[in-house]
């Protein structure tokens, strides 16, 4: 896989992200092993596809949430480094009944994300719809189109697409998660890690359960939560126009009259351009003017953004 310039006009922008760490799920029951522990369909994944998932402990509460690519022999899933141990030790746990290889193999990849008007292209034609993977040895791109076209390259260390990547314009690493935020992507820290049913964080509306397959670790719950409408959280899109420091767990507060009321937790936050964007778990009920502030700094005010999927 090398990469050339597209003719258009536009910057290549590439950013190194540097939160993830990635499994390797191998073996001859790597697929089977995996649609037992995990809440997506793996069934429905083909080779050149990806898709979110989730994995859950018994209770139904998100122990870590995956990117997962397909190649021929093995699964990568990538996750955040928060959630990396967490998630080893359970699956290690049930991979003693099942004929799999369990590695974490982060050191062996880098994860770089790239965005521009001046798009990569590869020898292997890239990636055309959202979530499609190109596999090409042992690397991956993968196309995300929201909020905009964007792709992910997970490469070997030794990949010449680095170097080539690397004398394009770099963004920052805040800057890709602004774009994932946009997205109404959902990410854990490790203090976060079995906190969350997976509707909490609105993973079902990014297809990362399924809701007619087998059993899977915390099926019950998370199908409970669906069928009987218990969930009154979901996972909301805030924006203020000022720049502020933001971190995972912070708290959200919503005014009610000359009060102040806690209503969710920060998943993660970034903040560019005089700006500050914010994944949240908050009530699923609020109002769209609602006057939203950060306990720690009372100063930011933020507003509810529209979600780019829709919620059941």
């Amino acid at each position: 896989m090398s990469i050339r310039r597209n003719p258009r006009s536009g910057t290549l922008m590439h950013c190194p992200i540097t939160q993830k760490s990635i499994i390797q799920i191998s073996g001859e029951d790597s697929q089977k092993f995996l649609q037992s522990q995990l809440t997506a369909n793996l069934d429905e994944l083909e080779i050149g596809t990806s898709q979110f998932a989730c994995q859950c402990n018994a209770k139904g509460k998100t122990l870590a949430i995956f990117h997962v690519i397909a190649f021929p022999e093995k699964y990568l899933l990538i996750t955040d480094s928060g959630c990396v141990e967490n998630s080893l030790r359970e699956l290690k746990k049930y991979a003693v009944f099942s004929k799999v290889v369990i590695d974490d193999v982060s050191d062996q990849y880098q994860l770089i994300g790239v965005s521009g008007d001046e798009l990569p292209e590869s020898v292997t034609p890239l990636p055309s719809t959202h979530l499609q993977s190109t596999i090409c040895n042992n690397s991956a791109v993968t196309r995300f189109d929201v909020p905009e076209s964007r792709w992910l390259f997970l490469l070997e260390n030794d990949a010449p697409e680095i170097t080539e990547l690397q004398k394009q314009a770099i963004m920052s690493e805040n800057e890709w998660d602004i774009m994932d935020i946009q997205a109404g992507i959902p990410k854990l820290a490790q203090a976060q890690s079995e906190e969350y049913v997976p509707q909490m964080m609105n993973l079902q509306a990014l297809n990362a359960i399924s809701f007619n397959k087998g059993c899977y670790m915390g099926q019950e719950v998370v199908a409970r939560t669906k069928y009987l409408g218990k969930n009154k959280r979901a996972g909301a899109i805030l924006l203020s126009e000022s720049e502020v420091n933001i971190e995972s767990g912070d708290t959200f507060e919503l005014q009610l009259g000359e009060n102040w009321r806690r209503i969710g937790t920060c998943l993660y936050g970034a903040s560019a351009h005089g700006k500050t964007w914010a994944f949240a778990v908050t009530p699923n009920d609020l109002e769209a003017d609602s006057n939203i502030r950060l306990q720690n700094h009372p100063e930011a005010v933020f507003t509810l953004q529209k979600l780019p999927y829709v919620l059941d």
